[in-house]
């Protein structure tokens, strides 16, 4: 019984041994993506960002241990696709990570980058009902992200943004300057900082 015990206490040190020599090798990857990432090394920080993700083994409870760092990965992906003008390529590396991992899509920044990602990619399409529906999923992507951090001044700013573009496209005359200002006020927050609304606007 007793070697039973100690054979069964051995293996349990091995695996998790092993398994801590993973995790540190993983979280080494990442720290190692994200120093590219900081140096704006966009393609070699893309290859390592797919790389970290690929070695996630599909265990449920780890990917939700370790979902902040996860979710800085796909974020970071995305700003590159975003750095580069890379739009729809953006959207779609952001709505597939969400199907691999669901939780993603529950976080305010995954609203505001989606957001960002639609307001791009509307702005660029020939069509003007393309461009109206772009705008219009984009202020709604802004609005989710509201409703889970409400005080967020980047949220708020690009969501009033959206809506006076709407507002100035039912006037007769529409400013062109005024709307090509609002136009270049997108937020992209860059650093994923979250910043707080000013005591005096929060409602």
């Amino acid at each position: 019984m007793k070697k039973i015990l100690l054979v069964a206490f051995m293996i349990v040190l091995l695996v998790c041994g092993a398994g801590l020599l993973w995790l540190g090798s993983w979280a080494r990857d990442l720290q190692q993506a994200n120093q590219r990432f900081s140096e704006g090394d966009n393609v070699k920080s893309a290859q390592m960002y797919h790389g970290v993700l690929a070695k996630l083994p599909n265990v449920s409870w780890l990917r939700q241990a370790l979902g902040a760092q996860i979710r800085e990965a796909i974020l970071s992906e995305v700003v590159i696709l975003y750095r580069e003008k890379k739009y729809q390529d953006g959207i779609r590396v952001l709505q597939e990570r969400a199907d691999q991992f669901p939780f993603l899509s529950s976080h305010d920044s995954y609203h505001f980058w989606l957001g960002n990602l639609l307001f791009q990619q509307a702005l660029i399409e020939k069509a003007p009902e393309s461009l109206i529906d772009g705008l219009r999923a984009s202020q709604e992507e802004y609005q989710k992200a509201l409703e889970q951090s409400p005080h967020n001044w980047d949220y708020k700013h690009n969501f009033e943004v959206v809506k006076r573009i709407f507002l100035l496209g039912e006037k007769s005359r529409q400013p062109e300057e005024e709307l090509e200002l609002l136009l270049e006020e997108i937020r992209t927050d860059m650093e994923r900082r979250k910043r707080e609304l000013p005591p005096e606007k929060r409602g």
